[in-house]
Order: C-alpha cells, then sequence, then structure tokens
C-alpha cells in the first residue's frame, strides 16, 4: 500500500523575503521503520547566526525565527567538510560555546506516528526540543542547561563522523507544522571544531487510537470585554466569571466570520487592547488521554492557560500586562489560522478543568479581533515526564548573606512515580530529595545572583525542570565594633592633680578597628593608640594627665574600617583632693612565696588623705590560681589600717603540697565597704605568687648581681628590680616566660645574643603585675639572653 504525505517547508531567503516550498513524501510500507524521514541529512536549518544568546522561548514552535539565518547540513567549523560554516567571521576565541538551530517540517497524521528514528551527529554534546519540549539530550548533564554549559566529554576522530541512533517517543508531534530546536555545545570554551546534522524518520502504524474533542471549534466561552485589568486570578479554576458574558466562537469583530461580537470599547480610535475569555470542560480520567493538542485563531496576539498553567503564549511579549499591545500586526490569512502546540497532559485534572486565553490587539486602532480554540486529545500511554513548579523561594524575598535558603517544589507525576527532585543554583547541584513534599535547605549561601531551578526526575529516567525564580542575597551589613573601657574601673577614685590611664579593648568581627578615642563629660580627650601586646586582645591607650577635682562619665568611642561607630559603657570616676575619705591602694613588698620555706608573700594596703588618727579597715577579695585555705594559710577578707599608720600589711604564708604546680597566682583587690568610708584608688588589685621550693629552673635569685643565663634560665639586668620566671621549652622550640612587675607600669623586654647588642621585643601594658611572654622568634638550642626594663 503507498502512502502520500505532504512536507511543507519554509525557507527564508533574506530579511522580509521567504518562499514556500511543498513536496509529496511516499512510502510504500507505512509500517516499516525505514520510512521517508520528517527531516533528512543535508536539510536546511535555521541557526541563530549571533554570538549571544537567542532570545527566551526560542525552542518554541511559535517563535519568530525571521531573522535568523538559514544553510545546509552539515553545520559548523573546523572540520573542513561542512555544508554551512556557522561563525565564520569571528575569531575562534570569541565564538560562543553554544549553537542554536531551528527546523520546521509537518506531519499530517500524528495518530499514525507510533515513534520516531533518530540519527543525530554531534560534537559535542546536544539537546532536542520539539514543539517547546525537551526531547532528547547527549553527551550533557543533567539539570537546566544554559548557554554557557559545557558537554561532558570530548567527541574526536571517528565519533566526530558517527551518527548516533535512538528511538523517541512521538506524544510530543502536533497535526500540521512542527519544530524540531536544537543546542549544540562544546565541551570547552574556544574549541577548533563543532559539526552538526539529523535524520528524524517517523515509525508509523495503521492503528488509529481513538480521538477525543475536550473543546471545539466554535463552543461557546465566557468572555469579559470591558478592557479591565483582570491581574492573575482569573486564569485559575476557582475564579468567578459568573458576572461575565457568553457567546459561541469565533469571538471578536470586524472580520466577518464571529459568530459572536465583542465589545472594543466607546472608541473606535482607542480600542481596548485586551479581551478575556474562559472555558469550563470536563475530564474523567486524565491518565487516559495523551497528546492533548491545542489549536488557537487569534488575532493579533494572545497567551492561554490550562488550569493556571502558560500552555502557549504567541506574538505576544512574556511580561505583557492588559496594555501591552501585540508584538505585530496580523492580517490575512494570519488572523484566522489556527496555530498549534502541543500541550503536557498531566496538566488536566480529573473534573473540572479550566482553558483561559487573553488576547491582544496590536495597537488600539487595530481593525478587527478574532478568537476561536480548539483542544483534543488521544487514547494511549505516552511516557509524559513529571511537571515541576517551584514555590519557595518566590522571588520576592530578601536575603542577607551567609543566608538559610528554603527550597520547594510541587510535582505533578507524569507516566511513573517521581524518584527524586534537585535544587539547582545557576546550574550548580545543591541537593536532592527524596520524598515529598519535595525541599531543602540551602544553608549558608553567600552574596550574589542566583537562578535557581528544581529539576525532577521519574522512574522511566523523565525529566522536568520548573520555571526559574531569580534571587538576590545581598552582602551583610557592616556590623559597628564592639569596645570597652578595662580601666579605670567604674567607681575608682583618684587625688587631684591625678595622671590616669585610661585602657579600652576593641574589636570588629567584620573589618577592623581604626581608631579609639576617649572622652570625658562628652569632651574629647585624645585618640588613643594601639598597644602591643602579642597574644592579648587588641588594647588601646591614653594617659589622662593632671586631671583636676571634680566628677567624671568616660567613654570610649571605637571607628571601624568602614566608618561605623561605637560608644562604650560609661565608667564613672571621681578625682577629689586630700579630703574627707581617704583613698586605698594596694602594692606588694615582696612578690613571692616559696612552699615549705619561710619565705612569705606581702601585699601592702595603703591609704592617702582623710584622717590618719584613726584605724581604717580595708576590705578584699581574694582570687588567682592558688586557692586560699588550701594553698595558701587562709586569710580573712578584710585588714585594719591602725591608728597613726598609713598602711598595712596582708601576709601570703605558703602551704606545702608537695603536688607539681610551677607558679600559682595570689590575686588580691581591693572591694568597696557597706559605709563607703574610703575611695579605692589605682592599683586597686595586685598580683603574688607562690613557687615550688627549691626554686624552679629559670628562678631568677635575689640580689643586684646580673643573672646572664641561656633559654634555660633567665636574665635581671642590674638596676631593674623586675623578675623573670618560669621559663618553658614548648614543643616548637619557642620559649614562654612569667614576668612579675610592678602593676600599672609597662615592661619593655630585650633579647641578645652577645650582651652588647639588646634589641627590644615587645612592650606589654601590664596592668596585673604578672604577664606571660612567648618569644616566636627563639629556635632550639640558639643562645639568647633576655632582660627587662620597667617604663
Amino acid at each position: 500500500m503507498k502512502k502520500n504525505a505532504a512536507l511543507w517547508v519554509v525557507a527564508f531567503l533574506s530579511v522580509g523575503l521567504c518562499r514556500t516550498l511543498f513536496a509529496e513524501l511516499s512510502s510504500t510500507n507505512p509500517n516499516s521503520a525505514n520510512n521517508t524521514p520528517l527531516i533528512a541529512k543535508g536539510a536546511v536549518w535555521k541557526y541563530w547566526p549571533q554570538t549571544h544568546p537567542p532570545p527566551a522561548g526560542w525552542q518554541e514552535a511559535a517563535l519568530d525565527d525571521a531573522e535568523w539565518a538559514s544553510g545546509r547540513a552539515q553545520l559548523g567549523y573546523g572540520d573542513g567538510d561542512e555544508a554551512t560554516v556557522l561563525y565564520d567571521k569571528v575569531a575562534a576565541a570569541q565564538r560562543p560555546v553554544t549553537a542554536y538551530l531551528r527546523k520546521a517540517f509537518q506531519v499530517s497524521n500524528i495518530a499514525a506516528v507510533q515513534t520516531l528514528g533518530l540519527k543525530l551527529l554531534r560534537d559535542d554534546g546536544a539537546v532536542l526540543y520539539l514543539n517547546g519540549v525537551e526531547l532528547y539530550r547527549n553527551n550533557m548533564p543533567a539539570g537546566p542547561v544554559e548557554s554557557q554549559t559545557l558537554a561532558l566529554t570530548s567527541i574526536n576522530h571517528d565519533a566526530e563522523k558517527t551518527y548516533i541512533s535512538a528511538i523517541l517517543p512521538a506524544h510530543l508531534l502536533v497535526q500540521g507544522v512542527n519544530v524540531l530546536a536544537v543546542e549544540i555545545h562544546q565541551v570547552v570554551a574556544g574549541s577548533a571544531d563543532m559539526s552538526f546534522d539529523l535524520e528524524l524518520t517517523p515509525n508509523v502504524s495503521n492503528a488509529e487510537p481513538g480521538a477525543l474533542t475536550l473543546i471545539a471549534r466554535g463552543a461557546e466561552w465566557k468572555y469579559l470585554d470591558d478592557g479591565s485589568d483582570q491581574g492573575t486570578a482569573w486564569i485559575q479554576a476557582a475564579f468567578d466569571d459568573s458576572a461575565w458574558k457568553a457567546g459561541l466562537g469565533p469571538l471578536g469583530y470586524a472580520n466577518g466570520n464571529e459568530a459572536t461580537v465583542v465589545s472594543y470599547g466607546p472608541d473606535p480610535s482607542h480600542k481596548y487592547i485586551t479581551t478575556y475569555f474562559r472555558k469550563k470542560f470536563h475530564v474523567a480520567d486524565p491518565a487516559a488521554i495523551s497528546n492533548l493538542v491545542v489549536r488557537v485563531m487569534r488575532d493579533d496576539g494572545a497567551a492561554t492557560y490550562l488550569n493556571g498553567i502558560q500552555i502557549t503564549r504567541g506574538n505576544l511579549a512574556a511580561n505583557a500586562t492588559y496594555l501591552t499591545p501585540a508584538r505585530s500586526n496580523y492580517g490575512p490569512p494570519k488572523e484566522t489560522n489556527y496555530y498549534s502546540a502541543n500541550v503536557n497532559p498531566a496538566l488536566l485534572v480529573a473534573g473540572e478543568n479550566i482553558l483561559a486565553a487573553e488576547v491582544h490587539q496590536y495597537s488600539g486602532a487595530s481593525a478587527d479581533l478574532s478568537f476561536d480554540l480548539e483542544l483534543t486529545g488521544r487514547a494511549g500511554a505516552p511516557n509524559l515526564p513529571p511537571v515541576v513548579t517551584l514555590t519557595s523561594p518566590t522571588g520576592e524575598e530578601s536575603f542577607t548573606a551567609p543566608a538559610d535558603v528554603a527550597l520547594a517544589a510541587t510535582v505533578k507525576t507524569g507516566s511513573s512515580e517521581v524518584l527524586w527532585v534537585e535544587f539547582f543554583a545557576n546550574g550548580q547541584l545543591i541537593g536532592r530529595d527524596t520524598n515529598s513534599p519535595y525541599g531543602l535547605v540551602w544553608s549558608q549561601a553567600p552574596a550574589g545572583n542566583y537562578t535557581l531551578v528544581a529539576t525532577a526526575t521519574d522512574a522511566r529516567r523523565n525529566q522536568a525542570s520548573s520555571k526559574p525564580v531569580a534571587i538576590t542575597v545581598a552582602a551583610p551589613a557592616n556590623q559597628p565594633p564592639t569596645v570597652s573601657i578595662t580601666k579605670p574601673q567604674s567607681g575608682a577614685g583618684f587625688v587631684a592633680p591625678a595622671d590616669i590611664e585610661l585602657l579600652a579593648v576593641a574589636a570588629d568581627a567584620d573589618g577592623a578597628v581604626a581608631s579609639v578615642e576617649f572622652f570625658a563629660n562628652g569632651v574629647s580627650l585624645g585618640q588613643a593608640q594601639a598597644a602591643q601586646n602579642p597574644g592579648q586582645p587588641p588594647a588601646w591607650q591614653l594617659l589622662w594627665t593632671a586631671v583636676p577635682p571634680g566628677q567624671y562619665q568616660v567613654t570610649a568611642r571605637a571607628t571601624d574600617d568602614q566608618g561605623a561607630p561605637t560608644t562604650s559603657a560609661t565608667v564613672l570616676i571621681s578625682v577629689g583632693t586630700a579630703a574627707a575619705k581617704p583613698v586605698v591602694t594596694v602594692s606588694a613588698t615582696n612578690r613571692v612565696a616559696v612552699e615549705g620555706a619561710a619565705d612569705v608573700a606581702e601585699f601592702l594596703i595603703q591609704r592617702a588623705g582623710g584622717n590618719s588618727t584613726a584605724p581604717l579597715t580595708v576590705y578584699y577579695s581574694l582570687s588567682g590560681t592558688a586557692e586560699n585555705g588550701v594553698d595558701y594559710a587562709a586569710l580573712p577578707d578584710h585588714v585594719t589600717i591602725p591608728a597613726g599608720a598609713v598602711s598595712a600589711p596582708v601576709i601570703v604564708r605558703a602551704l606545702a603540697d608537695f603536688a607539681n604546680e610551677f607558679v600559682e597566682t595570689v590575686v588580691l583587690t581591693i572591694v568597696s565597704d557597706t559605709e563607703g568610708t574610703y575611695q579605692i584608688g589605682e592599683p586597686n588589685t595586685y598580683t603574688n605568687m607562690i613557687v615550688e621550693a627549691p626554686p624552679m629552673p629559670g628562678l631568677a635569685p635575689a640580689g643586684d648581681e646580673p643573672l646572664l643565663q641561656s633559654l634555660a634560665g633567665a636574665a635581671v639586668a642590674p638596676g631593674f628590680p623586675t623578675l623573670l620566671y618560669g621559663f618553658q621549652r614548648l614543643p616548637d622550640g619557642q620559649c614562654q616566660m612569667t614576668i612579675i612587675s610592678e602593676p600599672g607600669k609597662a615592661v619593655i623586654i630585650e633579647a641578645s645574643e652577645d650582651l652588647d647588642n639588646w634589641t627590644p621585643l615587645a612592650t606589654l601594658p601590664n596592668p596585673a603585675g604578672v604577664l606571660e611572654f612567648t618569644d616566636p622568634s627563639a629556635a632550639n638550642f640558639k643562645q639568647t639572653f633576655y632582660r627587662l626594663v620597667v617604663e
């Protein structure tokens, strides 16, 4: 038996000039796998001639590709066998990663086509779309594909000339004109060659599956012709259209074929741009329907929606509003043509469905308007992909890095169950969820602009991707620094004229502290200097000199490297004359107590001013690493300065506990009494030490003679009664030492290898009297001498 088929090819010869060709195709055996190709090898293809990507929707059958170039296959460059050389006027380094091609072909009886036979020549990767829906991909990664997506592997040598074969489903075919769109991807940018050719053959059968019409041409439609803005709710099934008019199709005006004439408004020179249409229809079993096809007559532009999902858009911008005109003016015969498109049957629901359409005029002065629609399907069980919708985020949210972005997607199953949903950001996989509801959290998303896509994979390895959602994760706002005054303490008292050392600690979590300024009662005292204190928090110092009597509110203001300021908590201090209340301070006459020996450490509580003829009880607290009553003889919480005396000692007698504790500290801090009989001056805290007996290695002996030792010991320069204790060699060869010195006076550490040339290593603030210092430059077995200078 012989069957004939018609193949229509529209060849664009130049911009604005086209020719339609008709060819009669015949097959002696319609059941044979060797039927006449729908697209033959060496066919003429339309291709995108620019180096930037084509506009969105380039795969759609309704795309106007008049500005695309045309050429015969093979198409490509670099191999010498091309019938059409792509990008022949573009430098090799500027050639795009991806080439885009389109081919229109005619199918007169889609019911007879069971499958499609593909033979594909590609170098390197390819993705094929039939009527706007992905049909096949080869040598390409899974997930969304963009213009810069690279092929998986390089196709070389004989593989560049080899046609690969595949049997593809035919359910995406539509009656009449179809469009096959192809994108060819290089494996690397700047690749030397690219090749493409293709053959598509129908595998036909005489069997005619049952056809059904869900919406017939000339059906009754609800319509709204008042020129209003209906937003987006009108495309949903739940929308109340009871107040809309009703009429049979075709609907429109001024074409002469209208069964129902709609209104264009009161002014024929300024007609309504948009007219809305809705049609409800019933489906008992959506799973039994396949090859769903919509055919739309529209003059001029239109978009159609099935159950709220767009299924076609022709001659109309993607972001059109009710005032957006169609892209071009349709005259005869376009204004009465029915434009076909394949529709995913998974969009159907059991029960009532809604098909909605909006028809846009080219201008307010357009002469006529036409609309009608047909929706058909047939029985069968094609291999249909799922339908995926990315529901979160929506693109309306605001995010600040590092952001936790909640991703969620809904999936309507196609022909088989969904195995998983994967989420992508700018083409990079974020994660996968295998259970419904599908979602995950993208944790710690950095700042940037992202295109998010959800891709579902079913049991037949069908894949479908959601529409992309664009989000922006903003860089975090600059965080201001932190600052606190560590000296003096709030409530401290001084005797005028006082020299008061101000000390603050400042830090900036997302940058650096640029400056610290001190204030007293809102008046600037000056910029502080950064203190060099290795291994300690960043400190800033200022000496406030000759402070007169008064009450002062002292603050510190830190400013970071982006100009953000922070003001510290207020410290209240008083500066008085030698008057009613004595000012008490603490020092030490002997800094070291030795376990099991007569050597004791002695704090000295002193008073200045006030009435020295009466006794004065001063209260204190004890802290440090040594425990009161365990490591030294128990001490009370106070001491009394006798009448007529200006000081009283607090004696620390070490107890021998035979524990290898090296050096322990005893910290005495003066505290206020309940009656407020004295003011606390500076220094109000002091640190003494308890050491083991016999003396530890590295303990400098008493006496004025100099002691010069290597890293196993310490050095005390004559004239400097500051002590170095407790040298330790660290595992990395560095040297760590403990220093006892007068609290409140900075200590300069100097080092020498020959006792003649001394190099300052660091200047250390010394608020408590005990310091630790590590020399990072000391090497194993290197002889180094140290000495201390008190400023």
